[in-house]
């Protein structure tokens, strides 16, 4: 899915990877946690505009200082290779929760 760790952060910074990120902390995490049920709904409004505004600022500003060339190209392959296998497995399990290949897998447990 992403070539480079530039690409990763233009995405945070303006394709809505910070809204997506706290999608996925807000499912994980937050939903855990009493005292974000009982928060005030405009709080709950808030905190991921907030929260996707300071990500998509700290992703500006690594991309403004080309933090990509500070970072070994081994170190570079490993952050692709997590994230692209994260997105993977996300549509892995989309369509595994699905019907598709229903029988084969009621076959394989008999």
């Amino acid at each position: 899915m992403y070539e480079n760790l530039t690409d990763v952060l233009v995405w945070f910074a303006i394709g809505g990877g910070a809204m997506w990120l706290f999608g996925i902390v807000e499912a994980r995490l937050l939903e855990n946690w009493t005292f974000w049920h009982t928060m005030k709904s405009w709080i709950k409004k808030l905190v991921p505009i907030a929260f996707a505004a300071l990500v998509g600022f700290l992703a500006q500003a690594l991309i403004s200082v080309d933090i990509v060339q500070y970072i070994p190209e081994s170190m570079s392959v490993v952050i692709l290779a997590a994230i692209n296998w994260y997105f993977s497995q996300h549509e892995y399990q989309a369509i595994k929760n699905t019907s598709y290949a229903e029988a084969t897998r009621l076959a394989a447990r008999n």
